[in-house]
């Protein structure tokens, strides 16, 4: 399995982790990619109209792909991140993931590579590769991207992605 990280930072900090089987990988990457339109180098849900998130939506549920969203409680943005990632590798560690992609915060980056580490180490899955990469160089971060968006819009559109929600954490 594969993992693909993305945030959000509107009411507190909320994490949406994309799991996708590397089978389908390729098929899924091109299924974004041709969502995109002209001109764009990703798709980015704060910049799309409601028409377009709609469809978006609609066709995300189409895809063999499950998000876990990770809802931190601790105020304090950068020991929210650190507890949001680590309980990412612990949920991939038990899922036997072999990498896990999140989108670069570049004021975060030297704090998270330094958690993911420890988090790779304290979970024993020295196998789990990360990376974090900008969102238009990995389409797997749209997804979080989308489902993180619709998470803390509202209702309405949560229920356009809760078929791809498998669980929801508290960290």
């Amino acid at each position: 399995m594969i993992g693909f990280v993305d945030e959000s930072k509107v009411k507190g900090l909320l994490v949406a982790c994309t799991v996708v089987n590397p089978a389908d990988l390729a098929a899924t990457r091109r299924a974004l990619n041709d969502l995109r339109m002209k001109g764009q180098r990703r798709i980015h849900f704060t910049k799309e109209s409601d028409s377009r998130r709609r469809a978006i939506c609609s066709m995300l549920c189409t895809l063999d792909v499950e998000v876990t969203i990770y809802k931190a409680r601790d105020r304090d943005p950068r020991v929210a991140r650190a507890a949001a990632l680590a309980a990412v590798v612990a949920d991939l560690a038990a899922a036997n993931a072999t990498q896990l992609i999140i989108e670069r915060d570049d004021p975060a980056a030297a704090a998270d590579r330094a958690t993911l580490y420890r988090a790779v180490h304290d979970h024993g899955v020295p196998n789990l590769s990360y990376d974090l990469r900008r969102p238009h160089e990995e389409p797997g971060l749209w997804i979080s991207d989308a489902v993180a968006w619709c998470y803390t819009k509202d209702r309405q559109w949560r229920g356009r992605v809760q078929p791809l929600i498998k669980a929801v954490r508290e960290v």
